[in-house]
């Protein structure tokens, strides 16, 4: 078996009309089909409208939620580590070192040796969590453990 020893080697070997083959317009069809494909999953695909619920004020975003979301677990990893220290979680987010992202607003309701309750707020986007044997401190959020949004 020979082995090629350079790039141009390579490239002569792989050239089509080497082999009698003309190099033809055959992608040109295939690129009109994937791009015709494109432009109608583009055209199909669903856009965010934005809703204002007062004038100049838009409704809340999937990502102004994914962001209450991501700030709410990171408090309940804070909490479960400040109780595995201390006994009884947190009544106060200072208390664990947290800090929530910019523009997002995390208030602790419940702290105490039963559980944490917590929510956070940006705008008019709310998602809340809880933990433990405590109440829910919102009507939306109906399970234990688990980040939810009104």
């Amino acid at each position: 078996m020979r082995i090629p020893v350079s790039i141009r080697h390579i490239v002569h070997r792989l050239d089509p009309s080497r082999h009698g083959r003309r190099p033809g317009p055959a992608a040109a069809p295939l690129l009109v089909v994937v791009a015709g494909t494109v432009m109608a999953f583009s055209a199909c695909a669903p856009r965010q409208a934005i809703v204002e619920s007062e004038p100049g004020r838009a409704a809340p975003t999937a990502a102004g939620e994914a962001t209450l979301r991501s700030d709410l677990l990171q408090l309940a990893s804070a909490q479960e580590d400040y109780e595995a220290d201390n006994g009884f979680y947190a009544a106060r987010a200072a208390d664990l070192g947290f800090s929530a992202s910019s523009g997002v607003r995390v208030d602790i309701i419940q702290g105490d040796r039963n559980g944490w309750s917590a929510v956070a707020s940006s705008g008019e986007a709310e998602c809340g969590m809880y933990e433990g044997g405590i109440r829910s401190p919102r009507g939306y959020l109906t399970e234990a453990g688990t980040v939810m949004c009104r």
